[in-house]
């Protein structure tokens, strides 16, 4: 995963660790969607912080638009890189952000990637 060839070894690591941290999210969602849909789902802090271990509830609705974009994460507020991120939505005790940039085009290549790895997979 490469955020660019000038980006700080701490941007790369920092994105990697939301990529990381949104995988677990995405497989607890598939886990939830064999029985009974949840209304809300309890999730990972998808920031880029090193020792961050926050889960908070994200209503099932909200986090099935949030995924829409491989761009966006869900982050407790407070959490946000203001200077790698915007703020796309605000909600009680957490938000969501958008990765701009390097950042953000290395979050839709890495989301190509797992679309294509799962249709190689299925086939």
């Amino acid at each position: 995963m490469s955020t660019s060839p000038a980006a700080p070894p701490e941007e790369k690591l920092s994105l990697g660790r939301q990529l990381l941290r949104r995988e677990v999210n995405e497989r607890s969602r598939l886990a939830a969607a064999e029985g009974a849909v949840p209304t809300e789902l309890v999730v990972r802090c998808e920031c880029g912080r090193p020792r961050c271990a926050e889960h908070f509830a994200v209503p099932t609705a909200t986090y099935d638009e949030l995924r829409r974009f491989p761009t966006h994460f869900a982050v407790r507020t407070g959490h946000e890189a203001t200077e790698a991120e915007r703020l796309v939505a605000e909600h009680d005790g957490f938000r969501i952000v958008e990765k701009h940039g390097a950042p953000g085009l290395a979050a839709i290549g890495a989301q190509r990637r797992k679309l294509r790895l799962a249709t190689i997979l299925r086939s």
